[in-house]
């Protein structure tokens, strides 16, 4: 595995507090973060902590650590003495532990830390404060932090850009046009339309976007996002479905309710997939889900998928996006958020189709949610979340159909939920 030079730059620096804004799809966590948590802890007997958002992440940093202990193995006869998901124990004495993200994990700890991700990192300032003293308490030890931005109301914002608050960091910044002059392989063509222009700029050319039109902020999503075992989810179940077909994506959204929670199952995304096809695999999610209701997108191009499926299901119910209707989708899912019963997993793409919806008042002082259409979607990941989350929320009475079925109570025990194993259940389809 050949590194790249800015990979090589990351892994020789020496300095005590590092932190670097860098661009999707360059390696930065595989080849520079994994490599030089090896070289450290081997060949310079210090231990090394790597800090991520959540376990999803904390496990494939460790899939990228085993790879780089694999190549030294068989160079440099590297031996472990302890082996498991969480800690890589060398014959020298000295380990790599990767951990989900912890205020007071991290406290005390002898050796250098290595922070990825950082923007989405709850309590980052916490984080930050209890890691001060440690790294202190050695002038061998090092600090390093690493992310792509998330907006501006964050640690990692704050530290990169406070030159004077925080004078003793080398600031580093690898946007995609970097990465690409220094041999890294990326068709922007090919990102560009897949990416509206406000997540290309953040996600690729590192910028701090400001958010001030955005009525989801980085900050209430960040505080959205959960570690839990999606396979052990028990509970009353609903699906909320967005249709698309040649503009926007078709998304169904899973959520369970859990002593008054809601947690995001499963979330399929459908691209370019006729409708032929759209109804046999939405019809496969609400056998296999087993949803007290499900409530469809039924506007101009949803509206024979959503009478087909009317049709088959009885618990499936067709509505109309009225201004009105959208109004009260979003407020409501915002309101849940901002109490901190919705949990969703870790997922960028959720995020920012959350994050792209703006509040904006007509000329008739008339309020309306929307977000702009590009080759990404129309934030369909979010509205299909809106969708199931309002169903559980809010009596599917409510909606005034003779076909509305009686809120049930089906909730069940939620088994393994400190168990934070489970895959993400996030699967494109139809590309």
């Amino acid at each position: 595995m050949k590194l790249y030079p800015y990979q090589t730059e990351y892994a020789n620096r020496l300095s005590t507090f590092d932190i670097t804004n860098k661009s999707r799809q360059i390696g930065f966590s595989s080849g520079a973060i994994a490599y030089k948590a090896v070289k450290r802890c081997y060949f310079d007997n210090i231990n090394q902590m790597l800090v991520s958002s959540s376990q999803r992440q904390s496990n494939k940093l460790m899939s990228y650590i085993e790879k780089w202990i694999t190549k030294f193995y068989v160079k440099n006869g590297v031996k472990l003495v302890k082996d498991s998901t969480t800690v890589k124990e060398f014959d020298n004495g000295k380990a790599i532990y990767c951990l989900p993200s912890n205020p007071e994990t991290i406290q005390g700890f002898d050796g250098d830390v290595r922070i990825d991700e950082f923007a989405l990192h709850k309590e980052d300032k916490k984080i930050f404060e209890g890691l001060l003293p440690t790294i202190t308490s050695n002038t061998n030890f090092q600090l390093s932090i690493s992310s792509k931005p998330l907006g501006q109301g964050n640690m990692f914002y704050t530290v990169y850009t406070d030159l004077y608050g925080y004078p003793d960091f080398v600031r580093t910044k690898i946007d995609c046009y970097d990465a690409m002059r220094m041999g890294c392989k990326m068709n922007l063509d090919i990102i560009k339309r897949n990416f509206d222009e406000e997540s290309f700029r953040q996600e690729f050319e590192c910028e701090f976007v400001d958010e001030a039109t955005s009525y989801f902020t980085y900050e209430l999503l960040k505080n959205c996002v959960s570690d839990y075992d999606t396979e052990a989810l028990k509970g009353k179940t609903c699906i909320g479905i967005d249709i698309g077909r040649s503009h926007d994506l078709t998304a169904v959204a899973v959520f369970v309710e859990v002593l008054d929670t809601l947690y995001l199952k499963r979330l399929e995304v459908l691209k370019n997939t006729n409708f032929v096809s759209q109804k046999e695999i939405i019809s496969g999610i609400i056998q296999d889900e087993q949803p007290l209701k499900v409530l469809i997108d039924k506007g101009a191009i949803g509206m024979q998928l959503a009478e087909d499926l009317e049709r088959d299901f009885l618990q499936v119910e067709g509505v109309q996006f009225t201004v009105n209707f959208k109004n009260e989708l979003v407020t409501n899912c915002k309101k849940v958020m901002e109490q901190g019963k919705f949990k969703m997993y870790e997922d960028r793409k959720i995020i920012n189709a959350f994050h792209k919806i703006k509040r904006t008042v007509t000329s008739s002082n008339n309020i309306n949610f929307d977000s702009n259409r590009d080759s990404d979607g129309h934030s369909d990941e979010s509205w299909a979340c809106m969708l199931a989350c309002y169903a559980l929320r809010y009596s599917v009475e409510s909606f005034g159909t003779s076909e509305s079925l009686p809120e049930l109570d089906v909730s069940g025990e939620f088994g393994g939920f400190m168990n934070f194993e489970g895959d993400s259940g996030f699967h494109e389809k139809g590309k």
